[in-house]
């Protein structure tokens, strides 16, 4: 992908670090607790649990990685960001959550649905008083990073009856048009038309005569577009350690897994 983007939606950053958190001050977080979390449990730590949804399925280990929904909350009961309006679940390692969020995780199993309050102290500095509030459904546990991209992608292979071959580094492809000789090399300027959507299947990106050269774009693309010629397509599911990563880039959340309609129009 190149740094054109007409990005057709836009995405709630996943990374849990709450920037125009107001906390007003008249509502406490005993005072939440106590009106709203009566029935609330409380780690050694402070934080607030209420499990409403056990599965018994194993608990998530702070080096797993973990794929959930979440709604999130200030003490007034307003909602600040939340995963599931656009279908799009997001998906960190555990320990480089807040911490009060990897403790809570620490707590559930795939299949569970829990609320975590969150007091100031245990948000990472992302409040100076009061506390945050999360519901989260966890939709699964990997061991690894590339775990959950394999999963993820196999995923969306077997719902919508695909297969794919898959390359040393982790890539996924499908040649529908393989194109004539030569092929580009990794430092070759192409022109391409392409649409980029996520696993749920929405659109982030599309560009039409789009021209660069492989080892200015994504390492998914590089590696991707030198296994087709000139006149030839591919889709290519990527996982996110071959795209934008942890950290995601614009409007792509951090860790997502993207797929590609490539037409490979020029090998210039």
């Amino acid at each position: 992908m190149t740094a054109h983007y007409r990005l057709l939606i836009g995405l709630i950053s996943l990374v849990f670090i709450c920037t125009n958190c107001s906390v007003d001050e008249d509502v406490s977080l005993e005072e939440y607790i106590s009106n709203f979390a009566s029935n609330a449990s409380q780690t050694e730590s402070g934080l607030y649990y209420i499990l409403e949804r056990s599965t018994g399925s194993p608990t998530a280990m702070p080096s797993d990685f973990v794929q959930f929904h979440f709604r999130q909350f200030d003490l007034q009961r307003r909602e600040i960001a939340n995963s599931y309006d656009r279908d799009l679940a997001t998906a960190f390692e555990v320990q480089n959550l807040l911490v009060g969020l990897a403790e809570g995780l620490a707590l559930m199993g795939a299949g569970d649905k829990a609320t975590f309050i969150v007091p100031a102290d245990l948000s990472g500095g992302v409040i100076s008083e009061g506390g945050l509030v999360y519901q989260i459904e966890l939709l699964n546990v990997y061991e690894s990073l590339e775990d959950y991209n394999s999963g993820v992608i196999t995923d969306y292979l077997s719902d919508n009856n695909l297969m794919a071959d898959r390359t040393e580094s982790g890539l996924y492809y499908i040649i529908t048009e393989p194109g004539e000789d030569p092929k580009p090399g990794p430092t070759t300027s192409v022109t391409v038309n392409y649409n980029g959507y996520f696993t749920n299947g929405v659109t982030f990106d599309q560009g039409a005569n789009i021209n660069f050269p492989l080892n200015g774009v994504i390492a998914g693309w590089t590696e991707g577009l030198q296994l087709i010629g000139q006149g030839g397509a591919i889709t290519l599911l990527i996982p996110s350690y071959l795209a934008y990563g942890s950290t995601g880039n614009s409007e792509i959340p951090p860790n997502a897994p993207l797929l590609f309609d490539v037409e490979l129009t020029t090998v210039n």
